[in-house]
């Protein structure tokens, strides 16, 4: 399922207990509504992209319970850091950061956090 141009994401997405692959990308997202905590509840999300917005600044700790996730794509947010949880998703093969606001030193953390977490990740900044 792909969305884009969206202010926000419906509440409804949540209850889609077999969603596999969600992409929501070039909107005006500032967060990711607590609803969508349910998809990791499910435990059938594999693959998640949320890139091209401007204003996306932070991730929401449900995310780091998304452990069948494989694939993630957060480039081209707002992120000036991942949180913690990140080294929770041990299945991750991709995690795509490309023109977010990390720092070197943020960037040093997270492929330290990649090679001790999940050292088969390919990981692009």
């Amino acid at each position: 399922m792909g969305l884009s141009e969206l202010a926000e994401l419906p509440a409804s997405l949540g209850r889609l207990r077999r969603l596999k692959e969600l992409r929501v990308g070039s909107g005006r997202l500032a967060a990711l509504p607590a609803a969508l905590a349910a998809l990791a509840a499910h435990g059938q999300l594999q693959r998640l992209s949320v890139h091209g917005h401007q204003q996306l600044a932070a991730l929401p700790a449900w995310m780091g319970e998304l452990r069948n996730l494989k694939y993630l794509n957060l480039s081209s947010n707002a992120l000036a850091a991942l949180p913690a949880w990140v080294g929770e998703l041990r299945n991750l093969k991709y995690l795509e950061l490309r023109d977010n606001q990390l720092s070197g030193a943020e960037k040093r953390r997270i492929a330290s956090i990649k090679s001790r977490c999940f050292p088969h990740c390919e990981l692009a900044f």
